[in-house]
């Protein structure tokens, strides 16, 4: 049998702009003699484009940031087509391969999928053995998750297959670096990502522990202690120039102060 050859390539449509001049770069896959076409999901300056190199030309921030992302795209294209053939053998088509590489496969449910049902089993745990405030973070870390999957892989979901080393640490550049989070923020959601990936783990949805030997770095800090002058302003600070959050927050740590009761317990 004939093996099947996979061809990628990439062209602007030059009759759709956006309001900033941009015209969208399409791609479009053949593999063997089926094809598909579909959006990159990218946009650039039509003045930019290369038609024969399928690429942008010069060294502008435009340009190499649209290169890198098509090169990224290509490659991921490619491990798709490799992971079909590994799996099915010859038997391979464009439709496929995209269907994989968007996480459209209705045998392989993505990373996001699977994340709603973790959400729901620790839901069901709160009031048990699970915090409600620990449930809201997971929300959070959920919608930031979501971004950095499309902004990352500009695709949907992600299939579990593709859960390897190199999403934690393209997650963690992600949020240090495009949202300018804290490094105890980025720690944080590294460690609901690790919870989540353990629980994958356990459950035999993926065959690897991504965080197996990756450290997560906190900034532990050095505590400040206010001093027995410093309680007594906050004590006499007047009632009337607060808010109503503000003097509840004034008197609960003042009561924290005097008996010794730990942030946690004072949130209860």
């Amino acid at each position: 049998m004939k093996e099947k050859t996979l061809k990628l390539l990439f062209y602007l449509k030059r009759s759709t702009q956006s309001k900033e001049g941009k015209s969208p770069i399409m791609a479009r896959l053949s593999v063997g003699r089926t094809m598909v076409q579909f959006s990159c999901k990218i946009a650039c300056s039509p003045q930019l484009w290369d038609s024969r190199k399928s690429r942008l030309v010069g060294k502008s921030a435009e340009a190499v940031s649209v290169n890198a992302e098509l090169d990224r795209l290509q490659l991921a294209v490619h491990r798709a087509f490799e992971y079909l053939q590994s799996k099915q053998g010859e038997i391979v088509t464009a439709e496929e391969v995209k269907n994989t590489l968007f996480g459209l496969n209705s045998d392989s449910q993505g990373l996001l999928y699977h994340l709603e049902g973790y959400l729901a089993r620790f839901r069901e745990r709160v009031g048990i053995d699970r915090s409600e405030r620990r449930y809201k973070c997971i929300l959070l870390f959920r919608k930031h998750f979501e971004a950095f999957i499309k902004h990352r892989y500009r695709v949907g979901d992600l299939p579990v297959q593709k859960v390897c080393r190199a999403l934690v640490e393209d997650f963690e550049v992600y949020l240090s670096r495009e949202k300018a989070f804290k490094l105890n923020t980025t720690a944080g959601y590294l460690s609901m990502l690790a919870s989540l990936l353990k629980d994958l783990y356990k459950r035999h949805i993926i065959d690897t522990y991504p965080f197996l030997g990756y450290s997560i770095r906190w900034d532990v800090g050095s505590p400040r202690y206010i001093t027995k002058e410093e309680l007594q302003r906050i004590i006499a600070l007047d009632e009337k120039q607060l808010g109503d959050y503000e003097l509840v927050s004034r008197d609960m740590f003042v009561f924290a102060c005097y008996t010794g009761l730990s942030y946690t317990d004072i949130y209860h």
